[in-house]
């Protein structure tokens, strides 16, 4: 167990991977300059706002922005050249009378999120708000949460939460509640997290009564495969550009129909030389051994049982590689050996359908 457990033994793993985030959220400063160079020399983002802001829903977790007193508010260009310096960010093509949406989606990480515009009334209002959908693992929420976070202090923003309002009598328009329940000029992510973990139990349960009981899973091996996932980029150019090419595959989530246990899994195609994560389980795929083909083992014991065929490396992070020396006959003896552990019938799970625990 403590291989899966070094993550979070002797600190505080929620500030450790806010650090991280913190960190990789930030739009960098060369990105931010050329951008101020365009915009200074005569361009801009046009302001296409079109409509009000989107109805509130319990499947969405909505954070608005509001001018604090004393301060500026900012222009539709000044807040659109921010949010474009951001990695992962993207706007997208914007479809007659919808407003201008800002995209956020780490494809390693698999976090998604969205910036929207619209037109208010409120001089207070800047008319753009923050949306993640709801239920999500907390690890996705981290991530993404950081943004908001950074463009409410970059211009001196109150962050605020209103959330789904029941009772019509107790709204505002479009369904928010009138009261904040939560609203700071110098927002944090610790009680941010507090909040949207209200906010995501109520829409879990939601969730659930038309899905079924939610696939759970451990919230540190989750926080792992976050960070496995995250360094992807790394390990992707070391070990698949060099002129001995490894298998290179992201770990995913499975669910057995047989117990409803959640499971990682790693894909190990026609016993290439491959770079294995610290999963639960690796499929043999495409074997040319037919007895191997489709069996599933047990990867902690794969790797603690096959060191003469494999390497543990330590940086970026924990993974393991297989030897130059594969001696795939002998390998084949080991891997017949160990027990299948595939259920009779199995199914992937995207990873924001995922329960921590």
């Amino acid at each position: 167990m403590a291989d899966w457990e070094y993550t979070t033994q002797g600190s505080d793993p929620q500030r450790k991977m806010g650090r991280i985030y913190r960190r990789r959220s930030q739009p960098s400063r060369r990105s931010v300059s050329r951008q101020r160079e365009r915009t200074d020399a005569g361009g801009s983002f046009k302001d296409t706002r079109q409509a009000p802001i989107s109805r509130a829903t319990p499947m969405v977790f909505t954070l608005r922005f509001f001018a604090s007193p004393g301060q500026d508010q900012p222009s539709w260009s000044e807040l659109s050249l921010f949010l474009s310096s951001i990695d992962h960010m993207l706007l997208l093509p914007q479809v007659q009378g919808n407003n201008p949406e800002y995209e956020y989606y780490n494809v390693d990480t698999r976090a998604y999120a969205r910036f929207t515009g619209y037109v208010t009334d409120n001089p207070e209002d800047i008319g753009l708000d923050f949306e993640l959908n709801l239920p999500c693992p907390h690890v996705l929420a981290m991530e993404c949460l950081v943004l908001p976070i950074a463009l409410a202090r970059e211009f001196s923003l109150r962050l605020e939460y209103r959330p789904w309002a029941q009772d019509t009598d107790e709204a505002e328009p479009y369904g928010y509640a009138n009261e904040a329940l939560y609203s700071s000029s110098n927002p944090q992510l610790e009680p941010l997290m507090e909040v949207w973990r209200v906010a995501c139990d109520k829409a879990r349960h939601i969730w659930e009564c038309v899905h079924g009981d939610s696939p759970q899973y451990r919230r540190s091996f989750l926080e792992w495969v976050w960070e496995y996932r995250n360094m992807a980029a790394t390990l992707r150019n070391r070990y698949t550009r060099g002129t001995k090419k490894y298998l290179y595959n992201s770990p995913e989530f499975y669910q057995s129909r047989d117990d409803g246990r959640v499971f990682t899994l790693y894909d190990w195609r026609e016993g290439k030389p491959a770079v294995f994560p610290v999963v639960d389980r690796i499929r043999l795929s495409d074997w040319p051994i037919p007895a191997l083909n489709g069996r599933m083992i047990d990867a902690r014991a794969f790797f603690a049982q096959g060191k003469e065929w494999l390497k543990k490396m330590a940086v970026p992070i924990k993974h393991y590689v297989t030897r130059d020396s594969l001696d795939c006959a002998k390998l084949s003896q080991l891997l017949m050996q160990m027990p299948d552990l595939a259920p009779s019938e199995y199914d992937r799970v995207p990873y924001q359908w995922v329960e921590d625990i």
